[in-house]
């Protein structure tokens, strides 16, 4: 690896890091719990709260309406 390369590399982990840190430093314990929550998988089993909650609104129809406000719910609620 050549000097170039590495002081590349070396500034791309500095920023890395100092982005998590900006990012996270003020998430409080519950923050980071709910943001866990997100990772665990639906009672379903079939994917996670998180991509559940990014998918996309699919055909208009009444069933798919109804999933689109749930998600909005569980994404929007103090509680979720």
């Amino acid at each position: 690896m050549n000097v170039i390369e590495r002081i590349c590399a070396e500034a791309v982990t500095r920023a890395t890091r100092r982005i998590y840190q900006i990012l996270t430093e003020p998430l409080t314990e519950h923050h980071r719990l709910q943001l866990d929550h997100l990772l665990q998988r639906r009672p379903d089993g079939r994917l996670t709260w998180l991509a559940w909650l990014r998918l996309p609104p699919g055909k208009a129809s009444s069933r798919q309406m109804l999933q689109h406000i749930d998600r909005l719910g569980r994404c929007c609620s103090p509680s979720a």
